[in-house]
């Protein structure tokens, strides 16, 4: 027997309606036929079916109703107007058991996703209401449901989704976090939140999707857990269409850090101690092959030894190299990073990194091989060796803050894939995204 599929079939509470629907349908091939026909939405008129199937007419309508009769199809008359008469005609609509009944019957190949969307939406409805009410009289856990659904879902995504996208505009390697963000009035004296919020991934989805959304094909490289938090990031990729290759990992979940931030615009970071050994970590986690089919190669939150050999074998490939590391993996001297940056096309940091690495304007001309874009509270200013661009912004207000470095990094990637220099990229970034900053919050 070769790989089962768990198909699940609706079907009334008593027994003889069960055999009614059981039978109308899979006792005749007659029947499955009639049904292969029948349209998921919209009406099926009598006269196509009559004229479409090798039978007489007298058994398809019989067979039309035994399956109206057992609550597969619904039937109705209207009147029409053929040849300047007036006719009545018969049509027919699948129930829900019947639309399911005929989705199972479909060549995957050849489902409509919105519908089978729709479709499973509700079976999901019917069988979750079943769980529940079974949950609540016997004393089941609901949570180990929901758990087993977690983890089939991620042991599934094991499987690399980047298939479709076989030559990638962009591939990125980041690290995924689960974000809480507290604020309150004052950090010196808060002993209230004012707002609490969660963001599953980081800058590292929100990137990517902002990407993906401006056209470019991505895939994403990082690690992956069995929790909720990993399980809502591989949902917003699969619905943002960005691929990924999930690297499996022992921990958990994802490591989580904490922002604090005041009315007054102070801030404070918290992460877990454990959280930077959840980087790509050696060769072997690496599909290196996909390096080989893209465009650009962006390089975010990983070990700077990790850091050092995609850059380099990217380097090999004649990539674009894009190199953007928070503060994270940040605790050491800028000089650390010149093994890495002597590979880089575009370095980007912004004040908060430049003041913790402590460089100034010369030395940011001369980090890389390519160009430094360093984005301020008030302007993104583009290094190269011999020169210093300053293109100054409208300062964002509220959330957009948060939005703008990932916003504008996406725009300049963008803007290097469609053969932008990176200070005409970077004015399209700013242009567009002050142009459009009301929509974006």
């Amino acid at each position: 027997m070769g790989k089962l599929w768990s198909y699940i079939l609706p079907l009334p509470i008593e027994s003889m309606d069960q055999l009614k629907v059981l039978l109308s349908v899979f006792s005749s091939e007659i029947s499955i036929e009639i049904l292969k026909n029948i349209k998921l939405e919209g009406k099926t008129y009598q006269k196509e079916l009559l004229k479409k199937l090798p039978y007489s007419s007298k058994t398809i309508i019989l067979k039309l109703k035994q399956l109206v009769s057992s609550g597969v199809l619904e039937e109705g008359v209207e009147q029409k107007k053929t040849k300047g008469k007036t006719v009545w005609v018969k049509w027919y609509t699948p129930t829900f058991v019947g639309k399911w009944i005929i989705t199972l019957l479909t060549p995957f190949d050849q489902i409509n996703p919105k519908e089978m969307d729709k479709i499973s939406k509700e079976l999901f409805k019917i069988y979750s209401a079943s769980l529940a009410e079974l949950c609540l009289l016997l004393g089941l856990s609901l949570e180990e449901y929901l758990e087993i659904l977690s983890s089939e879902f991620l042991e599934k995504a094991q499987v690399p989704l980047y298939k479709k996208y076989e030559n990638p505009d962009v591939v990125v390697f980041d690290l995924l976090n689960l974000g809480i963000k507290i604020h309150v009035k004052d950090l010196k004296s808060a002993d209230k939140i004012k707002e609490l919020s969660f963001k599953y991934g980081g800058s590292a989805v929100d990137f990517s999707t902002y990407l993906s959304r401006l056209g470019a094909k991505v895939i994403f490289v990082g690690k992956f857990c069995k929790d909720e938090a990993s399980r809502k990031v591989l949902d917003a990729l699969i619905r943002e269409h960005v691929g990924f290759v999930s690297v499996s990992t022992e921990g958990k979940r994802l490591p989580c850090i904490i922002l604090f931030s005041d009315d007054r615009g102070n801030q404070k970071m918290l992460r877990e101690e454990e959280g930077i050994n959840f980087s790509l970590q050696s060769p072997a986690e690496i599909d290196w092959s996909i390096i080989d089919k893209c465009k650009i190669v962006y390089i975010g939150e990983v070990y700077k030894e990790v850091a050092e050999m995609v850059s380099s074998y990217a380097k090999t490939r004649n990539k674009i190299i894009v190199y953007r590391p928070y503060l994270l993996y940040l605790e050491y001297d800028i000089r650390d990073l010149r093994e890495v940056l002597h590979n880089v096309d575009v370095f980007i940091i912004d004040e908060r990194i430049s003041q913790k690495l402590e460089v100034n304007d010369n030395t940011l001309k001369n980090l890389c091989a390519g160009n430094c874009v360093k984005i301020e509270a008030n302007a993104v200013k583009v290094y190269s060796k011999n020169s210093i661009a300053k293109i100054p912004f409208r300062k964002p207000r509220g959330n957009y803050i948060k939005k703008f470095a990932d916003l504008l990094t996406a725009y300049l990637v963008k803007g290097l894939l469609d053969g932008k220099k990176v200070v005409e990229a970077v004015k399209y970034g700013v242009k567009t995204l002050e142009r459009n900053s009301k929509k974006i919050r």
